[in-house]
């Protein structure tokens, strides 16, 4: 394929990732690995590795730095080539909470929700790390790589978490934790940081793609553009290319499918180069030359409409991509425009972004104002870490990836025409609009809706509408991480061929047959309002429709094509304006506890307005390089009567013994007359014993059969024998060579005389008894 020719310029926007269990208490996750999983991450490593293994070959080749302090702050550095050309990564508040409705949300605000992300973990990688020392962050930053302290994360970090110690500087999730990285092996450690639990991950960073003023040589500040004149002389075709960084970020997610990276879109936009003489672009060598733009005309960033101006992490599908406003929702002037070169809509909702207030790392006590899509990107990624913490609140858990994503964009204050566009997505986040919509999603079954689409099927649903309702239907899913279909080895500029795998598809069907479909946009005309159309490149779809009349209307989730790799894709379905089945009960929290004897479930109701009947479902999960998948079908393992009808909390235990070591994860379903609700979902690891193996026996007592169940840690020679009370052996059950694992022996006592029998396992690391009692 054609190299992605351009300079990796990376905006310092940073990482924040929030951690969060079912309970509203933050507890480490257990690593999930398997032997598929570890060869990606591998692979991950051996890639960042060899980039710069490469990217310093080239420097000492050319006598140039690996990396350069800049006059306004932050650094350059070199990380990588892409065929002859380097790879830069580059550095790039109450007011923006304000801005976002997020500052609703805090202590001694109208609602009430008293958010402020304590107990939960945010993550940020940026070109160094925070000044720990500073008076917002005192003892709630982990430094996780021994980076330097610099300005650029010091401020994302504020907007992201300042204490408040000055008033005006306070971050959104004020009292989260800060776990920061650099920027290096950034890929290889958020698949880390989603393995034992992260949620949303910060990135105020991105491809310098185009024209861009600075330092790349060590040699004093000037012009230079980064695209590619073999490939075209009209823009960087960097602009809008879902490429290998893109890729990149969407495998991760898909294989972490918790995980809701937010990436700045880029500060791109009207970026015009010099008025006159000269400035520095790479030769077919991949050279620093200097050329004159008399001779060597490069026109600015965007052109004259500012359309096609976001680059790298930003496309990819499974992220959310921000952009910046500023007083008045107007759209700051730097702010990046998409659309993806498929069509796919990019921002996806832009935050405040201008003259943000933070901390800095001067001093424990240095502020400053800065503005860009790296100010926006925290505004919006702190918040919805404030969301997070009230989904535990309300739902009992955090919300997976999709989910998050459909609810900030459902939300989402629109501006300019209706619907989506290439400028600001799908508006701006309003906080508070998401908070109201998840308060409901505790007692409005079709508030929030998370399924899984089977091969070949649909999902459907049935709303009733008053008249005159204002409906919105808003679809999201991870998408695998590629189209297979996708034409890598085509021209990289302006590739229309989709990128998204699995196209999936939203309709609202009237009992008349009146069928509503979702927006589309016209990347041929990024300036044209949204029209109901198939859209067949988005990961995300959304129907809006006013003045509907009243009545019960059909909500169908179907794809088109075949499903990647032939498994079921996960989504989220959130619906404003209409009313379904209400909920019988509502989960306050859920906890699943493995041990070797059993699984525990633990489970919470903030309200029952039915009695119901609990249904529990076991799957078994197996972890490969595409992600968390179920390696059977779920299998009821018991059912529990609830309480009956009540407004105040109670408290459910069910134990399901002997289950096989390994993952798995439990659905708990209520069930009434009405029909069946989904609750919600909890993992449970069960380990492996230490040492000797485990024996049981069920039923016990028992009349004529019953079931030995024995576990090994590991392969081994088993001998299990049964005694009577006198020593005499009854019966030779089992004799040989077993793997590891689960095992059950099937005993048939119809011609034992009635009373107590041991059960004995030998295997070279000991023996065990059990003791079992036949009746008659």
């Amino acid at each position: 394929m054609s190299a992605f020719l351009r300079i990796l310029l990376l905006l310092l926007l940073t990482v924040g990732y929030t951690a969060a269990t079912a309970s509203a208490q933050q507890r480490p996750v257990p690593e999930r690995r398997n032997e598929a999983r570890e060869r990606v991450r591998a692979e991950l490593v051996e890639t960042e590795a060899s980039d710069q293994r490469q990217a310093e070959q080239w420097a000492r080749a050319r006598r140039l730095p690996l990396s350069v302090r800049q006059d306004g702050g932050g650094r350059v550095a070199l990380v990588g080539l892409d065929g002859a050309r380097p790879r830069y990564l580059a550095s790039r508040n109450v007011a923006a909470a304000r801005a976002t409705g997020t500052l609703l949300l805090h202590p001694d605000q109208s609602l009430g929700l008293a958010l402020t992300g304590e107990n939960f973990e945010i993550g940020i990688w940026d070109g160094g790390v925070p000044l720990a020392a500073h008076q917002e962050f005192v003892g709630r930053v982990a430094v996780r790589d021994g980076a330097a302290a610099e300005d650029h994360a010091t401020h994302v970090a504020g907007t992201l978490a300042a204490a408040g110690r000055r008033a005006d500087a306070r971050g959104m999730a004020y009292r989260a934790r800060l776990r920061a990285y650099d920027w290096f092996d950034d890929v290889a450690e958020m698949d880390d940081e989603a393995a034992r639990g992260l949620r949303v991950s910060n990135h105020s960073y991105g491809l310098i793609t185009g024209w861009h003023y600075g330092d790349l040589e060590d040699d004093g500040d000037r012009w230079y553009w980064l695209g590619d004149a073999s490939v075209s002389t009209e823009e960087d075709y960097g602009f809008g290319a879902y490429d290998a960084e893109a890729l990149q970020y969407d495998r991760t997610v898909f294989a972490n499918p918790d995980l809701l990276p937010v990436v700045a879109a880029g500060n791109d936009r009207g970026d015009r180069g010099p008025r006159g003489g000269t400035y520095r672009a790479l030769d077919d060598q991949g050279r620093w030359q200097t050329y004159d733009l008399a001779t060597h005309p490069r026109p600015r960033d965007g052109g004259l409409d500012g359309y096609d101006t976001i680059s790298g992490a930003a496309l990819a599908k499974n992220v959310l991509t921000v952009g910046s406003v500023g007083p008045a929702d107007a759209v700051s002037a730097f702010s990046s425009f998409g659309p993806v070169d498929d069509g796919r809509i990019k921002p996806d909702l832009v935050g405040f972004g201008e003259r943000v207030l933070s901390s800095t790392a001067a001093g424990p006590t240095a502020y400053g104002l800065s503005s860009g899509t790296s100010m926006a990107t925290p505004n919006v990624a702190g918040s919805l870490v404030l969301l997070q913490e009230h989904a535990v609140n309300e739902l009992g858990r955090t919300l997976p990836a999709a989910s998050l994503k459909a609810l900030a964009l459902h939300t989402a204050r629109d501006l300019g025409t209706p619907g989506p566009d290439y400028r600001t997505g799908w508006g701006v986040l309003d906080a508070r609009a998401a908070a109201d919509h998840l308060s409901r999603a505790r007692t409005e079954s079709i508030a929030l809706i998370e399924a899984a689409l089977e091969p070949e099927a649909s999902f459907v649903q049935e709303i009733v509408a008053e008249e005159g309702a204002a409906l919105t239907v808003t679809l999201a899913w991870t998408d695998y991480a590629a189209a297979p279909s996708r034409r890598w080895g085509a021209s990289p500029l302006d590739d229309p061929t989709p990128a998204l795998a699995n196209d999936l598809d939203v309709r609202v069907t009237a009992a008349d047959g009146t069928t509503y479909a979702p927006f589309t946009l016209d990347p041929a005309r990024p300036g044209a309002a949204a029209t109901p159309g198939d859209n067949r490149v988005d990961p995300v779809e959304q129907i809006r429709v006013t003045g509907l009349p009243a009545g019960t209307y059909t909500l169908t989730v179907s794809h088109e094509g075949r499903l990647a790799a032939g498994l079921p894709q996960p989504f989220a379905l959130l619906v404003s304006g209409a009313t379904g089945p209400a909920r019988p009960v509502g989960l306050a929290g859920a906890d699943a506890v493995g041990t070797v004897e059993q699984v525990t479930l633990r489970w919470r109701t903030a309200f029952e307005r039915d009695a119901v009947r609990f249904v529990l479902y076991r799957t078994p999960l197996v972890l490969r390089a595409d992600g968390e998948k179920p390696a059977g079908a779920p299998v009821e393992v018991g059912t529990l009567a609830s309480a009956g009808a009540a407004q105040h909390v109670q408290d459910y235990t069910f134990e399901d013994p002997l289950v096989p070591a390994g993952r798995y994860r439990y659905e708990i379903v209520a069930e009434t007359d009405g029909g069946r609700s989904s609750l919600g979902v909890v993992t449970a690891d069960v380990p492996a014993p230490d040492a000797v193996a485990v024996l049981s026996s069920y039923p016990n007592p028992f009349a004529e059969r019953a079931r030995i169940v024995l576990d090994l840690p590991r392969t081994q020679q088993a001998t299990l024998d049964v005694f009577d009370l006198l020593g005499r052996r009854v019966t030779t059950l089992l004799d040989g060579p077993l793997p590891a694992g689960r095992h059950e022996v099937a005993v048939d006592a119809s011609g034992w005389a009635p009373g107590i029998y041991l059960a004995r396992l030998h295997t070279p690391e000991g023996t065990r008894t059990h003791r079992m009692v036949v009746l008659r």
